[in-house]
């Protein structure tokens, strides 16, 4: 049983909140063509190897036909 429902097998609880489990989930398709490029700016490289590798992960996903959107970093001033 399920904790949620009382139902099924345990640790089948299913992602999409049925509580059947299994592998017919819906997933994410790519919604433009490939070779993308993402939209706004990179972030600046000189931040460290996570910003480097937040804009490959962008080009990647863009390439693979994601729609992509990099937003400007926020600083909250106090």
């Amino acid at each position: 049983m399920s904790k949620i429902d009382g139902k099924g097998d345990p640790g089948k609880s299913g992602i999409d909140g049925t509580g059947k489990g299994g592998i017919n989930n819906k997933l994410t398709e790519p919604s433009l063509t490939k070779e993308g490029k993402p939209r706004g700016n990179y972030a600046n490289h000189e931040g460290g190897r996570g910003n480097i590798r937040q804009n490959e992960a962008a080009d990647l996903f863009a390439e693979q036909g994601y729609d992509i959107q990099m937003l400007d970093e926020w600083r909250i001033m106090v």
